[in-house]
Parts: structure tokens; C-alpha cells; sequence
């Protein structure tokens, strides 16, 4: 239980660190940092007060009501979900580029995780949208890929 707390705080901290490191370049060259930072940094606290708050729980029920439903989070599955994924992202920004590949992995991880056609792609155009704002407005040059280099 404690190693799945301890990723989420040492990401947070990683992020928070890359958000105050970029107060020093100039705005164009922060921005990305400040804006995917911010929504890193947000989603990786509930994710550190969702376990706070489920270890809590635990401990109130009791683990053998917790093994009578069958919720079992002590298993590597998850983590290795997380690393398939972040290994997928990676090569994918690298071969196609960020303006690309950001909207099809919003759109594919919620397709894999059974939400629907209509949410998945409204979500894909809304990053593919943010992404477009952000380059427009503060032209930031993003990572184009080898495909399109």
C-alpha cells in the first residue's frame, strides 16, 4: 500500500520542481511546462488523496472485508499498465510528434478504458484544441516527430 503513495508524492514532487524550474525561461518557453505541469500536478495530488483516503477506509473496514469483495490493490498489474503506457507515449512523441500523438492517446486510452465514442473524441478535440492555442498564442515549437521533420 505505502508504494503506491510513494510514486505518486516522488511524480508530484518531479513536477512541481520542473514547474519552478521554468519560471526562468522566457513565457513562450514556460508555458507548456506551466500548463501540462499544472494539470500533472492536479491530477497527481487526487491520485495522493485518493490513496490517503482508501488507506484510510482500510483500516476502518478491516482487511478481510476489503478481501470479501474482492478490491486487491496490492498487485503489480497497475504498474505495469502505467509503464506499457508511458513507454507507448514515448516512442509514439518521437516518431509522430506531440501535436499528434496527444489527442490519439486521449482518445485510445479512453476507448480502452470503455468510456464512449462521443466523449472520446469530443476529449481529443479539446486537447488537440488547447494544443492549438498554445502554439498559436505563445508559439511554442513542439517536438514534430522524425515522421514529419
Amino acid at each position: 500500500m505505502i508504494i503506491r503513495l510513494i510514486i505518486p508524492l516522488i511524480l508530484f514532487a518531479c513536477t512541481i520542481t520542473a514547474i519552478i524550474i521554468s519560471f526562468q525561461y522566457s513565457i513562450s518557453a514556460a508555458a507548456g511546462p506551466w500548463f501540462l505541469g499544472g494539470v500533472a500536478a492536479i491530477l497527481l495530488l487526487i491520485i495522493i488523496l485518493k490513496e490517503i483516503k482508501g488507506k484510510r477506509k482500510m483500516e476502518e473496514t478491516g482487511s478481510e472485508k476489503v478481501k470479501a469483495t474482492g478490491a486487491d490493490f496490492t498487485g503489480s498489474r497497475p504498474y505495469l499498465e502505467l509503464g506499457i503506457w508511458v513507454i507507448g507515449i514515448v516512442i509514439a512523441i518521437y516518431v509522430a510528434g506531440m501535436f499528434i500523438v496527444f489527442p490519439l492517446v486521449v482518445f485510445t486510452y479512453m476507448k480502452v478504458y470503455k468510456e464512449s465514442w462521443l466523449l472520446s473524441i469530443a476529449l481529443s478535440v479539446v486537447v488537440f484544441l488547447i494544443f492549438l492555442f498554445f502554439v498559436q498564442v505563445f508559439h511554442i515549437n513542439l517536438y514534430k516527430g522524425v515522421l514529419f521533420e
